[in-house]
C-alpha cells in the first residue's frame, strides 16, 4: 500500500506546478464539494466524539480542532481569491485598493493552516501518549 501512496504522491507532485486554466465554474464546483465534505467530516467527527470517552481532551478532540482551522482556511480562500479581494485578478485588486484586505486574508489563512497542522500533530502525539500509558 505504501508503494501506491508513494506513486500517487509523486504523480501529484509531478503535476502540482503545471499551469492550469482557472474557469470560474471550477471554483464554484470545487467550493461546493469542499463545503459538503467539511459538513460531512464535522458530522462524522461529532459522531465519533459521542462514542469516545468524555473524561478528558483526546487525540480525537485535537483532530476536531485541527479540522476546524483547516475548514476556516478553506473558507477564507474564497474571499482572498475571488470577489472580496480579487487576488486572481491583481489589476482589480490594485484598482479598488484591496491589497491590505488581501494581506489580511492571507495572514488569517496562514495562521489557520499553522493551527490546523499543530492540532493534528498534537492529536497524534496525544494518541501515542495514551498508547504508551496502556
Amino acid at each position: 500500500m505504501l508503494a501506491v501512496y508513494a506513486a500517487g504522491g509523486l504523480l501529484y507532485i509531478g503535476f502540482a506546478y503545471m499551469p492550469l486554466p482557472a474557469p470560474k465554474l471550477l471554483f464554484g464546483i470545487g467550493g461546493a464539494i469542499m463545503t459538503v465534505a467539511i459538513i460531512l467530516l464535522v458530522i462524522h467527527l461529532a459522531g465519533m466524539r459521542e462514542k469516545a470517552a468524555k473524561t478528558s481532551v483526546s487525540g480525537l478532540d485535537l483532530r476536531i480542532f485541527g479540522t476546524f482551522f483547516f475548514a476556516m482556511a478553506t473558507y477564507n480562500l474564497c474571499p482572498l481569491l475571488g470577489v472580496k479581494c480579487f487576488a486572481l485578478s491583481p489589476e482589480k485588486m490594485i484598482r479598488y485598493g484591496l491589497q491590505a484586505d488581501a494581506e489580511s486574508f492571507a495572514s488569517h489563512i496562514l495562521i489557520e493552516l499553522v493551527l490546523g497542522w499543530c492540532f493534528v500533530l498534537a492529536s497524534y502525539l496525544a494518541d501515542r501518549q495514551k498508547e504508551k500509558a496502556v
